[in-house]
């Protein structure tokens, strides 16, 4: 068995250790009532103590978790409103250029056609 002190004094009971200071394997039968109930609040007290601080880490987990949620689906918001507006961006580009080189395509053409008819406008006269 381990030898430690335990003091009575805290408590207002009457005990015949009278808040001295007592070795717990010499003390009297009241004496290791009262020390039993110190010892089993200090043991609730700090089990109801351990179950707060539980409850509170899990409620702090739960909130973080919850804020690293919305930030991650504002940010994947984000990225999508901005791949939709380059993706639109890139094509409208695209579709620009496009339609450019189908306008040189069709004056190249065009002009090829206007030689044609020139030369035989010249050839007519």
């Amino acid at each position: 068995m381990t030898n430690f002190r335990l003091s009575c004094e805290d408590q207002n009971t009457s005990c015949r250790c009278q808040g001295k200071s007592v070795l717990i394997n010499s003390l009297n039968f009241s004496c290791y009532v009262h020390v039993c109930q110190v010892v089993y609040r200090l043991y609730n007290a700090v089990f109801l103590w351990q179950a707060i601080k539980r409850g509170y880490m899990r409620l702090q987990a739960l909130f973080q978790s919850r804020v690293l949620t919305q930030r991650f689906v504002n940010t994947r918001n984000l990225v999508c409103r901005f791949q939709r507006y380059a993706r639109g961006h890139i094509a409208r580009k695209r579709a620009r250029n496009r339609h450019r080189s189908i306008v040189k395509i069709q004056a190249g053409f065009r002009k090829i056609l206007a030689q044609r008819q020139v030369r035989r406008m010249k050839l007519e006269v």
